[in-house]
């Protein structure tokens, strides 16, 4: 069973500030479906774990991405 602390269902005004972490966060050009799609599955689970201040969210993403694309051979 899932602890009382996380939260299983996103409310209407947490999807919306998801989708605007998600907007600032991606506003890359380089930012295809499979990024959108990783970034919003990172943040939906990152809320349900706990995580659900926005400025909180964004630091989770942009430290995400930062190791996902400094790890990347160039």
């Amino acid at each position: 069973m899932s602890s009382g602390s996380h939260q299983q269902y996103l409310s209407p005004s947490d999807i919306e500030m998801i989708e605007r972490v998600l907007q600032a966060g991606l506003r890359k050009p380089s930012a295809s479906p499979a990024l959108s799609c990783e970034a919003a599955k990172l943040l939906i689970r990152k809320f349900q774990e706990g995580v659900t201040d926005e400025a909180d969210l964004t630091l989770v993403l942009d430290r995400h991405f930062w190791v996902v694309s400094n790890a990347t051979p160039r």
